[in-house]
């Protein structure tokens, strides 16, 4: 990717305002971002679904991916200010809120309600990345091999809880193999 690719689409400030709302929202799993990454960047078309998996595919083999993936899309948008200032943006309502909610955590965890809410946002959650899922799915399933190494990689996670570094890397090298044979 070329740093600033869609330099000017979008100032500093509004990236900042992205960023910092996905940071403050995003709760458990990294991939609740993708929804965000989709309305806020993908429908007014700053970047592509393509890109998002580029984001996504890259943050995957770096540690912190939620991070790696807001810092290249960063990057992508705005060069290295748009990197710095996206890295600041997510990681900043994370490191806010332990602070603040350090001192409460043991009333939390015994709270009936919370716990409930807790619950709510967990399966809201898992419907955002399940319908992100789909819509990056249509994107990246291009043709019979793409469809054949996702299913591989789903039943191989699914029956051998094979490590998702290995997982990727074999996709990796299924892909490549592909393209060498011609069936991408």
């Amino acid at each position: 990717a070329t740093a600033g690719t869609f330099a000017g689409a979008i100032g500093l400030v509004p990236l900042f305002l992205v960023f910092l709302k996905i940071g403050l929202v995003v709760f458990g799993s990294g991939y609740v971002l993708l929804a965000f990454l989709r309305a806020d960047l993908v429908v007014p078309g700053l970047i592509t679904d393509r890109q998002v998996l580029d984001a996504v595919a890259v943050g995957q083999v770096t540690p912190g991916p939620v991070f790696t993936a807001a810092t290249f899309i960063g990057y992508l948008l705005a060069g290295v200010p748009g990197a710095v200032v996206a890295t600041v943006a997510i990681f900043l309502p994370s490191f806010v809120l332990v602070g603040l909610v350090h001192p409460i955590i043991p009333r939390i965890r015994a709270s009936a309600p919370l716990s409930a809410i807790l619950d709510g946002v967990v399966a809201a959650a898992l419907g955002l990345m399940a319908a992100v899922t789909f819509e990056l799915g249509r994107v990246a399933l291009i043709d019979v091999a793409t469809v054949a190494i996702a299913f591989v990689a789903l039943i191989l996670l699914l029956r051998s809880h094979l490590n998702p570094v290995i997982l990727l890397a074999g996709g990796a090298l299924a892909g490549l193999a592909a393209r060498m044979v011609g069936w991408i």
